[in-house]
């Protein structure tokens, strides 16, 4: 589990980040514009405060992204 995770263990917390990962995965197929952080947290049905809160900035989002999917397909695996 990544170290962010374990240090939020409050489930909204953790709900929260789900969800704004799942709106990025269901982004990946539009075009570009779908990738903007708006559209993301559109679809993930919270606010761009919401998401700064947990994020510095895309980039950093992007990044927790991949870390935490690699996680789960590691224990998915293992």
């Amino acid at each position: 589990m990544p170290v962010e995770q374990q240090r939020h263990t409050d489930p909204r917390v953790i709900k929260t980040k789900k969800r704004l990962r799942q709106a990025y995965i269901a982004s990946l197929s539009g075009d570009e514009k779908q990738l903007s952080v708006a559209h993301i947290t559109s679809l993930a049905g919270v606010t761009r405060g919401t998401f700064y809160q947990h994020y510095a900035d895309k980039a950093e989002f992007f990044a927790a992204v991949l870390v935490d999917t690699a996680a789960d397909f590691m224990h998915t695996v293992c």
